[in-house]
C-alpha cells in the first residue's frame, strides 16, 4: 500500500463540491432528527411526548407501573394522550411478561415438532422447531427492565441517517472512480499488475476510511441527540428491554448490542459502497 496513491485518492475526495456537498448532509442530518423528534406523528404524539412518559413512570415499581399507566390513560383528554398511554401499556406489559413469551415460544416449538412427527413430515420445519426451542430456552431467567430506548433507537433504528448515509457514499464511490474512467485510464490501470493491485488496494483502504468516519460522524451525533434529549440508557439492561428487539434470540445487553451493532454496520455500509464504486466503474 503506497501513501502517495492513498494520498492521491484522498485529495480527489476533497475537492469543493464534493466537500460542500457532505458537510450540507452532515448538517442535514441533526437537523431531520431533532424535527422529526417534535413532528407529531400519525397517533397524535412526538417522539419527546413519547420518551417524557416514560421518564415519568420510571420512579415506579413494576407492581405500579402498570396501573399508573392505565390511570393515566383513563384521565387523558386527548387523542394523542390516549394512544401514547395505549402503547406505552402495550410495551411494558410485554416487558413484565417475559417469561409468559419465553414459554409460547417453546409451547409453539413443540406443537411443530408434534404436529411433523405425527404427519410424517420432520425435515426442515421440525429441525427449526428444536433449533427455537433450544436458543430460547438459553433466556431463562432474563429480566426485561421498563426503560426508555428512544435514545438507543435514535441510533440503531433511524431510517433518515441511514439514507444520509447511503448517499454520502454514493458520493464518495463517484470521485473515486470518477476521474479513472472520464480519462478513460480505468481499464488500462486494471491490465498493469501495480495499477490493479495498488491502485485498488489504495481505493479500498480510503474507502473503509470513509466509512468509519461517516458511521462515527453520523451516527455520534445521532448519539449526542439521544444523550441531550431523551431519557439516560442503562448500558447493563438486557437487550429485550427494548420492545423493537423484545423477540430477540440473543442474550445480549444493550451495551454488547451496541458493540456489536457498529462493526456490523461498517462493514455493511463497505460493502455497499464497494458495490456502487464496481457499478460505477462497469
Amino acid at each position: 500500500l503506497k501513501m502517495d496513491i492513498v494520498k492521491n485518492e484522498i485529495c480527489k475526495l476533497l475537492n469543493k463540491r464534493t466537500v460542500l456537498i457532505l458537510l450540507f448532509l452532515l448538517v442535514l442530518n441533526p437537523v431531520l432528527g431533532l424535527y422529526t423528534m417534535n413532528t407529531v406523528n400519525d397517533d397524535g404524539y412526538t417522539d419527546k411526548d413519547y420518551s417524557a412518559l416514560y421518564g415519568e413512570i420510571s420512579n415506579y415499581s413494576r407492581e405500579e407501573v402498570l396501573p399508573e399507566i392505565e390511570q393515566r390513560q383513563m384521565t387523558a383528554e386527548t387523542y394523542g394522550r390516549i394512544s401514547l398511554c395505549s402503547r406505552v401499556y402495550k410495551e411494558v406489559g410485554a416487558c413484565l411478561s417475559y417469561d409468559e413469551y419465553l414459554d409460547s415460544v417453546n409451547e409453539k416449538a413443540d406443537e411443530i415438532s408434534i404436529m411433523n412427527k405425527f404427519s410424517g413430515n420432520g425435515g426442515f420445519a421440525e429441525k427449526n422447531a428444536a433449533k427455537t426451542s433450544r436458543v430460547y430456552s438459553k433466556l431463562k431467567g432474563t429480566v426485561p427492565e421498563v426503560i426508555d430506548a428512544s435514545g438507543l433507537l435514535n441510533i440503531t433504528d433511524n431510517e433518515l441517517t441511514d439514507y444520509v448515509a447511503v448517499i454520502m457514499l454514493f458520493i464518495i464511490a463517484l470521485n473515486l472512480v470518477f476521474y479513472e474512467k472520464s480519462e478513460n485510464q480505468l481499464a488500462l490501470l486494471r491490465t498493469t499488475a501495480r495499477g490493479r493491485r495498488q491502485l485498488m488496494a489504495s481505493k479500498s483502504f480510503v474507502m473503509i476510511m470513509a466509512v468509519i468516519l461517516i458511521t462515527l460522524l453520523l451516527y455520534g451525533i445521532n448519539a449526542v441527540i439521544s444523550m441531550c434529549f431523551y431519557n439516560p440508557i442503562n448500558l447493563k439492561s438486557p437487550l429485550q428491554s427494548v420492545y423493537l428487539y423484545y423477540g430477540s434470540p440473543f442474550k445480549l445487553s444493550i451495551g454488547q448490542f451496541l458493540a456489536c451493532y457498529f462493526p456490523v454496520k461498517i462493514i455493511s455500509l463497505y460493502c455497499l459502497a464497494c458495490f456502487y464504486a464496481d457499478m460505477r466503474s462497469a
